[in-house]
């Protein structure tokens, strides 16, 4: 007599492939107990703004405690269908760079003035970056042809260069990790562009063209972790005066900030 094996919901898998995901990185990282947003803990190093937020939401909001309590099997012993895998690569330290974003009207002349000046030409790149609801900063999950790398971040947003402080971590299969985040976060945008990349002194160009909002320019000047952000600061000037950018062009929001104020309806429609 054959035993009758129980319906499992894929999604709860991959939620519970997440959270375990998240154990093993607090363990190997962690060196105080979890500060989990929600009154416990004393500002400890944890791995990453998005998996504090992603624990605290698994553990305490009854509608995925449920489901995770519902795909809570022995997997060796029971035939179940094949999840898969979601790896979430080893968190690096957090960076720091120093950022200006500014409307390009012309960026014919913008690639021409940056080889003029010494940059170094790393050609283009399609890049998809679907951002999530969270409390604080900004996550997105960027997509780039076979690369995909989970990106935390916060930044001011002001019309001059400022400092952005950000966390990579790579991502084996972001279609599922997509899934997982969009069920426990859910999604605000999606942001679509083509970029033109170029190097200059450690300073990267990006030429910008981005559905629904036009071409840019913006520079990004990569700190050292020791860094007190004056030499950033000094490239990034540079090259706002030889690319001719004026104050009236720089400006304050992101791409995703953009998107949903002239279409507040967008994030529904870019839903997974």
């Amino acid at each position: 007599m054959h035993r009758r094996q129980p319906d499992v919901d894929v999604s709860d898998i991959l939620r519970q492939q997440v959270r375990g995901a998240i154990d093993v990185l607090r363990a190997e990282q962690s060196q105080e107990p979890l500060d989990d947003q929600c009154g416990r803990g004393t500002g400890p190093r944890l791995v990453d703004l998005f998996l504090r937020h992603l624990a605290c939401r698994l553990r305490h909001d009854r509608k995925y405690k449920a489901a995770l309590s519902r795909a809570r099997f022995d997997l060796r012993t029971q035939a179940v269908p094949a999840a898969t895998p979601v790896t979430i690569g080893r968190v690096e330290a957090p960076r720091r760079n120093i950022e200006l974003k500014a409307s390009d009207p012309d960026p014919a002349r913008s690639l021409q003035v940056s080889l003029e000046i010494g940059a170094s030409d790393e050609g283009w790149l399609q890049q998809t970056d679907t951002y999530f609801r969270v409390p604080h900063g900004r996550l997105k999950l960027r997509e780039e042809g076979a690369i995909a790398q989970l990106i935390s971040y916060e930044r001011s947003d002001e019309t001059v260069a400022r400092e952005s402080r950000y966390r990579l971590v790579d991502v084996s299969d972001p279609a599922g990790l997509k899934d997982a985040l969009s069920d426990a976060l859910d999604v605000l945008v999606v942001v679509e562009k083509y970029r033109h990349l170029l190097l200059w002194q450690d300073v990267r160009i990006h030429l910008d063209e981005v559905r629904g909002l036009g071409r840019f320019i913006e520079i990004e000047a990569v700190a050292d972790p020791a860094s007190d952000l004056s030499a950033e600061h000094r490239r990034a000037s540079e090259l706002q005066d030889a690319l001719a950018i004026t104050p009236e062009r720089i400006v304050a929001f992101g791409y995703s900030d953009e998107l949903v104020r002239i279409d507040p309806d967008r994030p529904s429609r870019c839903r997974p």
